[in-house]
């Protein structure tokens, strides 16, 4: 991977950013990569990942360290792939301190897909407690679900595709949710809002072709 920001190569993804600094930083995957990885969200340390289309089959953990501050994690242009079962791509668990409560996360322009042992076990983003997550022009294929988002904030999601999967979006707990311009064809639910505590959602000009559209 490269920090086009300084021109600095690195042997490995996770070398990259951890070697990210103040300010805004930009990582071009060079080849594909399989290794787990994570980021450590600091204050006023912006990170972007640009996968460049490359593949990527391992997780990426985000450690929100409490901050909720403005720092940023983008990820755009990897393509998710994976055949391992009960697979998680993107990960953050509030439960297991210091991780808890990541924010300001976006993910654009990516594909997931769930093959063999992964097909309908898989999940694209699976975040607790988190804040202000985009989730905006990416494709889901084959997953057990694209999201899944327990007392999540402000998550706002546009221009998704999830197909051939066994459910779309959960949004369980206390959550924000905001779903436009997205084509969801799934077996079971569509877009899951319940859970016991009180949550928001909007939906708008999606089509939702499920057993269960909206919950």
């Amino acid at each position: 991977a490269q920090n086009t920001t300084t021109g600095v190569k690195y042997k490995t993804l996770q070398a990259a950013i951890d070697a990210c600094t103040a300010g805004d930083n930009t990582i071009v995957l060079l080849a594909n990569i399989s290794d787990d990885v994570t980021v450590n969200e600091t204050a006023g340390v912006n990170i972007k990942i640009e996968g460049d289309k490359k593949e990527y089959s391992g997780t990426i953990n985000i450690v929100g360290n409490s901050t909720y501050g403005d720092e940023t994690l983008s990820i755009s242009n990897v393509k998710f792939v994976t055949s391992e079962k009960n697979h998680d791509f993107i990960w953050s668990d509030s439960q297991n301190a210091p991780g808890r409560y990541c924010n300001n996360v976006s993910v654009d322009k990516c594909y997931f897909v769930a093959t063999g042992d992964a097909k309908n076990t898989a999940v694209g983003l699976r975040i607790r407690q988190g804040k202000n997550i985009d989730v905006t022009r990416s494709v889901f294929e084959g997953m057990h679900s694209a999201m899944q988002m327990n007392g999540t904030l402000d998550i706002y999601v546009v221009g998704l595709e999830i197909k051939d999967s066994k459910n779309g979006i959960s949004a369980s707990g206390q959550n924000t949710l905001v779903v436009e311009d997205s084509r969801i064809s799934v077996e079971g639910y569509g877009v899951r809002t319940d859970g016991a505590n009180d949550s928001e959602a909007s939906i708008k000009a999606a089509t939702i072709k499920a057993y269960l559209p909206v919950v």
